[in-house]
């Protein structure tokens, strides 16, 4: 780092880690400019350097992410670094991400969008072990018949507690009556995927 950052180019105020972070940009005249630049902090309101904001500079994970995408790829590097082959509970992605239990949900179904995307392994999630990449395509089918009853308890309990009441009141509105007979058949079809 010295050989980076000699005594007589260090910025007074800011932490050796800060500079220790700057030190991997390259370009000698770019990293004195950037340690000159301070990115705003919202939590003192005012330009500040933090590790966080040195990491966001140089493209490394921050320790506290902020934006949606930072939340996202720390999930991303936490499931990919320690979801095989124990898996991850989701109070664990939690306390390791500073995320909110439903930031974490919308974080792994992000990855299951982009993973599916990219032919990648299919995250599972089961209740002794939770979050995992399981390479076994019984495990797969084991997870998918799960949410195939999921789903077909969603739409039972809509059938019985929505339609049926609806077609009761009203037995001749086309609306309902096109929905039930379509949704009878999805009904039948997820209860034959879920056995």
């Amino acid at each position: 780092m010295s050989s980076r950052w000699p005594k007589e180019r260090r910025k007074d105020g800011v932490s050796y880690t800060v500079h220790k972070i700057l030190a991997s940009i390259q370009d000698e005249e770019e990293r004195g400019v950037s340690v000159d630049d301070a990115p705003f902090n919202p939590r003192s309101n005012r330009k500040q350097w933090t590790t966080d904001g040195a990491k966001r500079l140089v493209g490394q994970q921050v320790d506290n992410p902020v934006s949606a995408e930072e939340k996202v790829r720390a999930v991303k590097d936490l499931t990919r670094d320690e979801a095989r082959p124990a898996g991850l509970q989701t109070k664990q992605l939690v306390a390791a991400t500073r995320l909110s239990p439903s930031q974490v949900a919308r974080g792994v179904r992000h990855l299951r969008d982009v993973g599916a995307s990219e032919h990648l392994t299919p995250i599972i999630w089961r209740r002794k072990d939770g979050y995992l990449f399981s390479e076994e395509p019984a495990d797969w089918i084991e997870y998918e018949k799960k949410q195939f009853r999921l789903v077909l308890g969603r739409l039972t309990r809509l059938i019985t507690g929505t339609l049926d009441p609806h077609l009761m009141r009203h037995p001749n509105d086309e609306w309902a009556q096109l929905a039930s007979a379509q949704l009878t058949g999805v009904r039948a079809t997820l209860a034959q995927l879920s056995k």
